[in-house]
Formats: structure tokens, sequence, C-alpha cells
């Protein structure tokens, strides 16, 4: 039986009043659609907002030729020698099919975004639903699917190299506790998931940590060791064949450049202003759509406040320990990218950590998640119409572009003072690849999309 608590009695039963209904029973269908429907609707891409930015040009130009796309599986993403050592076929294939299926239109990317961060919304709610009630599993699950924090990663089209690597972290530890539990073949689809997380991006290498968390944490009494290294080991064998292969490729192992490593006060620094804003988007989003009082963002601490408190007073040190751990380990990846994530924009970093902060509030009940649901209403559709927005704004300067590029030689177009994000730094904008811009497929009148 899978336990985040010690002791003899599974929390469900301890912790009847906080639970709708027994969190081992299986959930309603429903329910899961209705997650699925909530999360791919909450993040439609809106025909008149969804456009291009930053290096989307580069990755769907790159990705217009099938042929050259595959050579992604063995070698540098959109073959970046030199500037990047990224191995992520399967984020440039998905460019690939996107374009077979629309073309230029970047409604289909930013559809597909949409889809895999309800599918993941899925996996979150079946892993929440082993641990609390239905009810508490559900308004959980929408915390983090309803996150401003994440919208970097779903409403930017490259962001999927999170939203859609996700999809199959979230699905190896979904197999992984279903292996602790004893479900035959649970621990080879816990494989395959993470062999195409791997395939998605490097940051899946957190996998088997995880998984070794979680073989400690819900393992039964004396067998925890044994439980951790029956389903960590296959996890970390597929890790070192990667890692091996990514090796002989690139010659390193580092993505932007393993050698740039921060100072601790730089990192814990920006660990905590990352997870302060996840936790509290109220910090730096939701005034626009209603003038708030000074100081009342404070108030956005509060359901995180809530839930720890209930969590210490029902001694339940043990899932606060295990969730702050694999909150930790996910964002092991991130070592590199933490100390500028006072970077609005970069707070998509936690699309995947944001998962155990947000289980974080389970642990006081449904009253803390229904409170950060408030807390998150604001913000999230502040962030949505500074995302629309942005998408016009640079839609229409790419019209622009693409009407002075009319005289000017078919060579690549270098454009001076493109503002990389928006003027309140919520929002990526244009900052790479813009010598695409004037370029095929984007420069093809049959096929170029302004709005």
């Amino acid at each position: 039986m899978s336990r985040l608590w010690p002791g003899d009695v599974p929390p469900w039963e301890r912790d009847a009043a906080l639970a709708s209904e027994p969190a081992h029973r299986p959930l309603p269908f429903l329910a899961l659609v209705f997650v699925f429907a909530t999360a791919l609707a909450a993040w439609f891409p809106y025909a008149d907002t969804a456009y291009w930015k930053s290096d989307d040009f580069l990755a769907v130009a790159y990705a217009s030729d099938p042929a050259r796309a595959a050579t992604d599986l063995y070698g540098n993403q959109y073959g970046l020698d030199g500037l990047v050592w990224f191995y992520r076929p399967l984020i440039t294939l998905s460019f690939a099919l996107d374009y077979a299926i629309g073309g230029i239109d970047p409604f289909v990317s930013h559809l597909s975004n949409a889809l895999a961060h309800a599918l993941s919304s899925v996996f979150v709610l079946l892993l929440a639903s082993r641990f609390v009630g239905g009810a508490t599993a559900i308004l959980v699950t929408l915390v983090w699917s309803l996150a401003p924090a994440n919208a970097g990663s779903i409403l930017w089209a490259v962001g999927r190299v999170d939203s859609h690597t996700s999809v199959w972290i979230l699905a190896s530890t979904l197999a992984v506790v279903r292996a602790i539990e004893g479900r035959p073949g649970a621990r080879f689809w816990a494989f395959l998931a993470c062999v195409l997380a791997l395939l998605s991006k490097e940051h899946a290498i957190v996998v088997p940590g995880i998984a070794a968390i979680l073989g400690l944490a819900l393992g039964a009494g004396g067998s925890r060791l044994r439980t951790a290294w029956r389903v960590t080991w296959p996890l970390g064998l597929t890790l070192g064949v990667y890692l091996a292969w990514r090796f002989a490729l690139f010659g390193r192992l580092g993505g932007y450049g393993a050698d740039a490593t921060p100072g601790i006060g730089a990192l814990v620094g920006g660990f905590g202003v990352a997870t302060m804003r996840w936790l509290n988007p109220l910090e730096y989003s939701g005034s626009a759509v209603l003038e708030l009082p000074e100081h009342v963002w404070l108030i956005g601490f509060a359901p995180i406040a809530l839930a720890i408190l209930i969590g210490l007073a029902k001694l339940r040190f043990g899932a606060i320990v295990t969730l702050f751990a694999v909150y930790v380990v996910a964002c092991v990846p991130l070592f590199q990218l933490l100390p500028h994530t006072g970077n609005l924009v970069n707070l998509r970093y936690l699309y995947l950590p944001g998962v155990a902060l947000a289980g974080l509030l389970a642990i006081g009940g449904w009253l803390p998640a229904l409170l950060a649901l408030g807390v998150w209403a604001l913000p999230f559709l502040e962030l949505r119409e500074d995302w629309a927005t942005a998408s016009r704004d640079v839609a229409a300067r790419h019209a622009r572009i693409l009407d002075v590029a009319k005289s000017i030689p078919d060579d690549p177009l270098l454009v001076a003072d493109l503002a990389p994000h928006n003027a309140k730094g919520t929002v990526l904008e244009l900052h790479v690849g813009v010598d695409r811009l004037a370029r095929p497929p984007f420069a093809r009148a049959a096929d170029a999309r302004t709005i």
C-alpha cells in the first residue's frame, strides 16, 4: 500500500475529514476528463493570440524539412554546434509533425503544448489521488495546472521542451509508483517513458532520483532500500547509457556549458526567489486586472503557510520531507539557470518541480488548495493577457519586417533592437534566430500568417 506518511494507519483513514473519498479507490473516469478539459480550456490557443516568438522561428524553419529534423537523432539540436549542446530529437520531430499538419500556422504548435499540458495534468491527478482523497487531489492538480509560472512552458511554442518532456517524466513517475504497488509490467513502462523523456530534454536525468526517493518513502517497513533499488536501477542504467551516448556525440555532458558553475550564494538565492514566486504569483502579477492595495501580495503566501502548519500539526513530517526532496531533485538540472529566475520569463523552469510544490498543499487537505486557486486567479488572467498582447505585437513587427525585406537580397536578415521580452518582463518576444524572420518558410506569401 503506497504511503508518504509513517505509521500503520494510511493517510486516507487517519484524515477522513479532509478527504471526500478514500484515496486508494480508483478515480472516476469523469474526474480525469474534467481535469484534462479544464487544463486544455485554460491554456487553449485562441486564433488571434497564437504567434511565434524568440527562437520559435529557428525551430520551425529547421523542422520544416523532415529529413533535416531527423538528423537531430544523432546530432546537436537544430545543428547548432558550438552554440549549445542540446540533445532533444523528439522536440525537433514534434515541430516537424506540427509543420506537416499546419505549415507555419502557430496555432498547431500552441495546441500541441496545451494538449501535452492537459495530459500531464491527468498524470498529476493519478499520482495525487494515491495519497489524498479525490476532491483534494483534483484541487491540487488544478493548482499546478493553472499555475501562472507555467505560462512560458505552454504559450511559448519552444517552451514545449518543458511541457512535452514532463509528460514522459510524469508517466515514468506514475509507472514507478505502480511498480512499488506491485503492478506487473510497470517497471517496463517506467523505463520506456524515461527513454522518451531523455530524448526530449536533458532535464529528464531527474527520473532515477525521483524513483529512488519514492521507493524509500513508499516501500513497506524494512524493505524500503530493496524497493528503492528495484525501481531505480533500470532507470539509472538507462541514464548511464544516455550520458555515454551524449558524450560520444558532443564530447561533453553540458548544455549551455557545464563549466559555468554559479556561486553558492547565487544558487541559493535564485532557488529561494524562484520558489517564492511560483508559490505566490501575486508578487509579480495580478494588479493589472484589479488594482490591489500595497503589500496585499503577501496574502499569496497564506495557502502554503496554512498547508505546512496543518501538516506539522498532523505530524505529516514524512510527506513534507519527501515532497521537498522530490522538489530539490527536480531542480538539480537547473543549477545554472536558477540564479537567473529574477527574470520573470524564466519561472517556466519550475514547470516540473512545481508539481512537488503543489503537492505540499495537499498535506493540508482541500482548504489550502482551494485558497491557492483563489490566489492564482488574477495573476493567471493577467499573464494570459500579457502573452496575447505580446503575440499581437510580435506578429505586427514580423509583418513590417517581411514588408521591408522585399527590397533586400535573399540573404540572412539581421534585425537590430528587437526586445527580448515585453516591458513588464513576463513574456518572451524576440531575441534568438531573428535572421529566419524574412526567410522560408516564413517569407512565403501562401504560408505566412499574420494577425
